[in-house]
Parts: structure tokens; C-alpha cells; sequence
């Protein structure tokens, strides 16, 4: 995983990175998520066909739910990019829900989770290293 000179996808102290850079940096991002991740699948609203994918929620945000009429508790997810069907098909924050399953094991269903906000992706020189997102019940 070293730096590259004369690559083309930019500099880092200036020494130029290259593409293959971030290449293995999606793989290690993949690594991490597989290890500390679980199964999930993401369930299209029309068809109900599910998708395999790879997360890890990071962060609970409990609110009010009295003021807010919803469940109390938002997740920040991370999605691997190169695990799963996710490099065939990014996850549709508008059309999908994330389904989590019961752990270890992942084939009873735990939770179907609905995407709150738009996906952030983390691309740099345009290879999606993993997307980020908030669901709620």
C-alpha cells in the first residue's frame, strides 16, 4: 500500500498518488466492513427482490420521540462499495430499504430500515471507497 510517484490521480505531500492507491484502499475498506460489518441486504419497494450487501452502523442518534412521532433513533450506516451486489448497482436511497438481519448467522430478519438522506460517497480519483447514509424505522 505504498504512494506512487508520477501517478496521475493527484499529490499528497508531493508525492503523486496513484489510481492503484485508492484501489487498495477500497479493498482494505472492504476488509474492515467484512470483519467488523455484517450481512444485510437492500430490498427494493417495488419488486421486494433483495440485494446483498455489506455495513456497519456507526453511530445511533436518539431523539425525542415524543416531538419528533417517529421511532427514537436514527443510524449513520457505511456500505462497502466492493462487496455484495453493490458494484453492480449503488444502494437507491429512494427506491430500497435496508434490511438487517439477526446476528450471527444474518437469515432471520432483525430490523427494515428506510433511508433518511441521500447517499455520500467517499470516491476519491472517482473509485468509490464506500457510501454513507442515515436509515430509521
Amino acid at each position: 500500500m505504498g504512494l506512487a510517484k508520477g501517478g496521475s490521480s493527484g499529490s499528497l505531500g508531493g508525492i503523486a498518488v496513484s489510481q492503484q492507491f485508492y484501489a487498495e484502499m477500497l479493498t482494505i475498506a472492504d476488509g474492515l466492513l467484512k470483519q467488523y460489518g455484517m450481512a444485510a441486504s437492500l430490498r427494493d419497494n417495488s419488486t421486494g427482490v433483495l440485494r446483498a450487501c455489506t455495513i456497519a452502523i456507526t453511530d445511533y442518534s436518539p431523539r425525542d420521540a415524543q416531538t419528533q412521532l417517529a421511532n427514537p433513533t436514527e443510524r449513520t450506516v457505511l456500505f462497502a462499495a466492493g462487496l455484495g451486489d453493490i458494484p453492480n448497482k449503488a444502494p437507491d436511497w429512494q427506491n430500497e430499504q435496508l434490511v438487517t438481519y439477526v446476528q450471527p448467522g444474518g437469515t432471520v430478519i432483525n430490523e427494515i430500515l428506510s433511508f433518511s438522506q441521500p447517499l455520500k460517497l467517499y470516491s476519491p480519483a472517482g473509485i468509490v471507497v464506500l457510501y454513507q447514509t442515515n436509515v430509521k424505522l
